[in-house]
């Protein structure tokens, strides 16, 4: 672990308690100071005063409104190439904060906001986008849960400090795996000569990927459950349960009045009754608003679809918004394209990620043709199987294509590729092209009506 990622997490883990301390802080003006104060000196101590320009400019930008869509992503252009440009090469971690900076600016003029409320001032919207929750690993949230949760009436009557003790339960876990895992399986070692030419060839390529994608992806687990706690001690995104919040998004449903809330376990809703809640005391808002990750949802769903709609959520609801609802495509698949092309750029400019990213939507046609063609004739319990089936390959494909978000390079991860002889790009096409073959099962129905007739 690197100067900068212990600095990272040292950082992370004292914005926990530090967010109980501005939630009981006082007057709204008070939250709104601390938070943006905290915010600034991460984003100082992590990337110094040429990184936090960066994203100081993007704020700027977003002031007119009409080219603030094309300002924000053409200045994340900029940002990551500008080191061609005779310019300084950002700090490390200074892209992070330029990618939640980027989607808290868009916000500001988005359609929701821009007509339904009144335009916040500079230093609303400057507070908004450099509160230190989120700023560097997300969770996103819009502007209107940052300003709720300033103007929260009697914050200390929010429990927030059990959510978020609740919330980090299974961070050891993670935190040894991935400390093991990033000391045995390291990614560097992936696309080197030792391990295109190893031994036992493809086998050993692809057993390897299994362990070193694992780090990977847990390693934003630690990330996001932290982040995330970090949240809930500020009070940020705590909603009570009638409201039924959801990821990004907030509050879908006005507070009754002179309702009590329901219950809330692990930041999801709980249908036990006011009465239950009472003789529990348990804690009475949903922090689903600011819930990035459904862990298990991720690490067992059968299908690439499932598991994007269950990773990085706030992000993936901002993304389904902004973007995938407003591309002119009526054709899904090529939505899904234009969608995860924007998702690429967002992350960054290196072709490991339009690698990945590109690939993605190959993977989802395939498990759908394949899903399609089979199931029918299938029962239920060889279809519960067939699920298992299908989770080893989504997971198999998922390391597969990992190479190149986890190698960002292009020579890296082709001659992965290319030593693996581009086993997942064809049974990816395989997938696609077997279902052809396929009769569909209503159809032979049909035919074996008309002979019995």
């Amino acid at each position: 672990m690197s100067t900068t990622d212990l600095l990272y997490l040292c950082m992370l883990l004292g914005s926990i308690p530090f967010g109980h301390l501005v939630k009981l802080s006082g007057s709204p003006s008070r939250k709104q100071f601390l938070s943006t104060v905290a915010g600034v000196c991460l984003s100082l101590a992590l990337v110094g005063v040429w990184g936090i320009l960066h994203s100081f400019w993007t704020i700027l930008g977003t002031r007119c409104e009409w080219v603030a869509f094309l300002f924000v992503f053409g200045y994340l252009f900029f940002f990551r190439t500008c080191k061609y440009f005779g310019f300084e090469k950002p700090p490390e971690h200074s892209n992070a904060i330029q990618l939640l900076v980027t989607l808290r600016s868009e916000e500001e003029t988005s359609e929701g906001e821009s007509k339904k409320s009144k335009r916040p001032s500079f230093y609303e919207f400057l507070s908004y986008s450099y509160c230190y929750c989120g700023l560097t690993t997300g969770p996103y949230y819009r502007y209107k849960t940052f300003k709720d949760m300033i103007n929260q009436q009697h914050p200390e009557k929010i429990s927030t400090v059990i959510p978020a003790i609740r919330n980090l339960q299974t961070l050891p876990f993670y935190g040894v795996i991935y400390l093991i895992l990033n000391h045995y399986f390291p990614i560097s070692h992936i696309g080197t000569p030792e391990y295109t030419s190893h031994p036992w060839g493809v086998l050993y390529q692809l057993a390897y990927l299994v362990p070193t994608f694992n780090g990977f992806r847990w390693r934003f687990y630690i990330g996001w459950l932290l982040a995330e706690s970090c949240c809930m001690t500020l009070g940020l995104g705590a909603y009570p349960f009638e409201t039924e919040p959801k990821p990004g998004l907030g509050p879908t449903k006005a507070v009754p009045e002179q309702s009590e809330p329901n219950t809330e376990k692990n930041g999801t809703i709980n249908q036990t009754t006011p009465e239950q809640n009472k003789e529990c005391n348990q804690d009475t808002h949903s922090f689903e608003t600011i819930h990035n990750i459904n862990i298990f949802e991720v690490e067992f769903s059968p299908t690439m679809g499932n598991t994007m709609k269950n990773w990085n959520m706030t992000v993936q609801w901002w993304i389904a918004t902004y973007i995938h609802r407003k591309t002119p495509f009526k054709n899904k698949n090529l939505r899904m394209f234009t969608t995860l092309l924007v998702s690429a750029f967002w992350h960054g400019v290196a072709p490991g990620y339009y690698l990945t990213f590109l690939c993605v939507p190959l993977t989802v046609i395939a498990e759908v043709q394949m899903s399609k063609a089979i199931k029918p004739y299938l029962s239920p319990e060889l279809c519960y199987w067939y699920d298992w089936l299908s989770w080893f390959f989504h997971y198999r494909s998922m390391e597969y294509l990992g190479c190149g978000f986890m190698l960002i390079q292009l020579a890296p991860c082709l001659e992965a590729w290319k030593s693996m002889y581009f086993v997942g790009h064809i049974v990816m096409a395989a997938f696609i092209v077997i279902p052809f073959f396929i009769p569909k099962k209503h159809t032979i129905d049909q035919e074996a009506k008309k002979k019995s007739s």
